[in-house]
């Protein structure tokens, strides 16, 4: 079943998610969530991810991913998911 989320008011959540910067909670009251812990533990059945009208597929969320990365940046896919879930990301982008 794909995963529903709720949007917070105060900032552009749709925009920090995908720049990897930011989290979507699953529902008002539910975990969050980053790009990096989409892509390192979600199974495959858990996408597309819905956000208000629009669908994420795992492989544009991996297309943001590869973006991030060729900036020379992974600090915030480290932090989020640990040097393992980095490489498991770097792999699954190649």
């Amino acid at each position: 079943m794909p995963i529903q989320t709720v949007v917070p008011s105060w900032e552009d959540p749709i925009t920090r998610f995908l720049n990897g910067l930011g989290e979507l909670q699953i529902s008002p009251d539910g975990p969050a969530f980053t790009l990096w812990e989409a892509l390192a533990h979600f199974e495959d059945s858990r996408f597309p991810i819905q956000i208000r009208d629009r669908e994420l597929s795992k492989p544009e969320l991996l297309a943001h991913a590869a973006d991030i990365f060729n900036g020379g940046v992974f600090d915030c896919a480290e932090r989020a998911v640990g040097r393992d879930g980095l490489e498991k990301i770097k792999d699954l982008c190649r």
